[in-house]
């Protein structure tokens, strides 16, 4: 029985109201072009026989679409203009089924005109005001809503704001808008209350407890300064995001809440490719992937995985970041064919092994030592992983007849004063010599920090803001290149799937970030003030590092590719030769073996001009910043 009643109340009840609509309206119709009086007995027949046609044609066309599954607490423009096009099409068929019937003989013109109108009416008003209703009913009765101060008056802001007033966790008191000629506008009656500079005030007026940024892109320059507007009036801020990516869910939609992040505030849009060519590329392939428990390397995986990968190979020498890879990609590919591979590049015999064993067709080379300053003390390993490790990889890539090998650099191997630069030059220059030797296609992709990863400095100052301070930088004036790790790993996709063989693609990173600045975001990201709450330390340079780093050596031309944010370094130093390639790799191989520190600095510097001259140049900038 209360099944019964329940289906009565849901599906019966506005089945009848609809169906009411249609006599009702054509009758109200009549009404009307007789000034409201007697239907003249003339007319009758016709208004009773357009009265019968209407319900047999409108009826099915009702069902057809879904006016009775509407729930009117919930009416939107789209269930709005299925009723029109369903009323427009049913009058379209009653107006030809009258003059096909009776030749339109008792129907006064005028009633084509008005009985549609009448009906459009009848059927949208009753659920537009439960819509009002029951939205007013719950705002005023809900004791827990959260007041709500909206960022925006674009696309983003609009749909946040029919989300957060469908919802009975928020109740939404004003929006702001970056343009001041948008005061007193309304968006779903809630109207601008100010600008940006005004946060705090109408923080304070109006008690809100949340401030939501739903901006635009051209508005992103804007969040770092809502974020210091907020920290100042101690309230929490959100940004609006697609539900997939975590956070709040608004009214079980497809937006969320989510908490800032550095990425909200880093002043550039990322990068988003087509993917068609890459899922091309990869489909149905035996693709190997080094250093796959790594940051780059696990993304590799995740997103070779998600583009349909043949066999998925995943070598890394953690047995603990295998073991994180396996579980992720189980949980969110959990039909990828992966193949876990606790191996070491470092180790030739066993890469022969692995090549000769799975036959991979596609490999990329992400497994590298990478962290700059700890890398300058410990030389030998840096060699023996980043160039011979390389070297094993990219010579088992050839003999076993993979079609591409796509190298993953740095934006640190471009003048480099550190080690690890250095020995991802050598890197570079190797495959690329081995490319013109090759039936593979050797490919390098070249590019700067990435958000996130391991080691980075970014949750190196995370960890040090948790722990009270102080954030160390090393000078005011140090610049680096930043993107997100999927947007990084999207672009080597790219580069592997376009490249001819012997490219050096460098990866759009944007304009450089100034360090310090980053620092204080993020203490303010946390609702912290940097130097009051969080203590700044400069702790100068450290070994290696450089004060802005650069994606280009002199010799090199940027030359734009059918991706406009893939660039190729186009131009190779003539000082490289195969023969002398190989000795020079043959005399680090020996000096690393003997454990000679300065047989091998002495050898990259021969390697390396530039690599000789700006460490010299670093050294002598770093005299300056310290006399200063």
């Amino acid at each position: 029985m209360a099944r019964l009643a329940a289906w009565a109340r849901i599906y019966l009840a506005p089945s009848l109201h609809d169906l009411a609509w249609v006599p009702l309206s054509i009758f109200l119709a009549y009404w009307l072009r007789f000034n409201l009086g007697p239907i003249p007995t003339s007319d009758r027949a016709g208004m009773i026989m357009m009265i019968v046609l209407a319900i047999v044609i409108h009826a099915p066309l009702f069902y057809q679409f879904g006016l009775f599954r509407i729930v009117w607490s919930f009416v939107s423009l789209p269930d709005v203009l299925r009723i029109v096009r369903s009323v427009g099409l049913g009058v379209l068929a009653v107006s030809l089924a009258i003059l096909i019937v009776q030749r339109a003989e008792g129907v006064p013109r005028s009633v084509f005109l008005l009985y549609p109108l009448i009906l459009l009416f009848g059927l949208t008003i009753p659920r537009v005001l439960m819509r009002a209703a029951i939205g007013r009913k719950t705002r005023l009765t809900t004791q827990d809503q959260q007041r709500v101060l909206v960022v925006g008056t674009g696309n983003q802001a609009e749909r946040a704001l029919r989300n957060i007033l469908q919802s009975s966790r928020y109740m939404p008191m004003g929006l702001v808008a970056e343009s001041p000629d948008m005061g007193g506008r309304e968006i779903h009656r809630v109207r601008v209350l100010g600008g940006i500079a005004d946060i705090p005030d109408l923080v304070r007026k109006l008690d809100v407890e949340l401030v939501v940024l739903a901006l635009e892109e051209e508005g992103r320059k804007s969040a770092g300064e809502i974020i210091q507007f907020c920290a100042s009036a101690k309230v929490p801020c959100r940004v609006v995001s697609s539900s997939e990516h975590g956070g709040d869910g608004l009214n079980g939609g497809d937006w969320a809440l989510r908490p800032v992040t550095l990425e909200d505030l880093l002043f550039r849009t990322p990068v988003a490719l087509d993917a068609s060519a890459t899922k091309e590329f990869i489909r149905g392939r035996r693709v190997l992937v080094t250093g796959g428990g790594g940051s780059i390397g696990s993304e590799l995986c995740m997103q070779l995985a998600a583009n349909g990968v043949g066999r998925l190979l995943i070598v890394d020498s953690s047995e603990f970041n295998l073991f994180q890879i396996e579980q992720n990609l189980a949980q969110r590919y959990p039909n990828a064919p992966a193949t876990p591979l606790l191996g070491d590049i470092k180790d030739p015999a066993a890469m022969e092994r692995l090549f000769e064993a799975f036959q991979p067709e596609i490999v990329y080379h992400a497994a590298a030592y990478k962290h700059v300053p700890l890398l300058e003390s410990n030389p030998i390993p840096a060699v023996v992983n980043n160039v011979l490790g390389t070297r094993n990889v990219a010579q088992a890539a050839d003999k076993y007849g993979c079609t591409h090998f796509v190298l993953i650099s740095t934006d640190k191997a471009v003048y480099s004063t550190s080690l690890m630069g250095a020995t991802k030059r050598v890197a570079e220059i190797f495959v690329q010599c081995l490319n013109d030797r090759s039936q593979t296609r050797f490919i390098t992709t070249r590019f700067g920090n990435v958000l996130g990863s391991a080691g980075s400095v970014i949750p190196i100052f995370e960890q040090q803001i948790a722990n009270g301070g102080p954030v160390t930088i090393t000078h005011p004036d140090a610049t680096r290149y930043f993107m997100t790790i999927p947007e990084a790993v999207s672009l080597i996709l790219a580069a592997g799937s376009i490249g001819f063989g012997g490219e050096l693609f460098v990866l759009d990173m944007g304009e450089p970030v100034n360090i310090r600045e980053i620092a204080e975001k993020l203490i303010r990201l946390k609702g912290l003030e940097p130097e009051r709450d969080i203590p700044l330390v400069q702790i100068g340079l450290r070994p290696g590092e450089k004060m802005q780093e650069e994606l280009f050596h002199h010799w090199e031309q940027s030359v734009g590719t059918s991706h406009p944010h893939l660039m190729i370094a186009a131009g190779q130093d003539s000082n490289y030769g195969w023969e002398l390639l190989g000795e020079g790799i043959a005399s680090l191989e020996s000096a690393a073996k003997a454990g000679d520190f300065e047989a091998i600095l002495k050898q990259l510097k021969t390697m390396l001009p530039e690599f000789r001259e700006a460490m010299a140049k670093n050294v002598e900038r770093a005299k300056e910043v310290d006399s200063a």
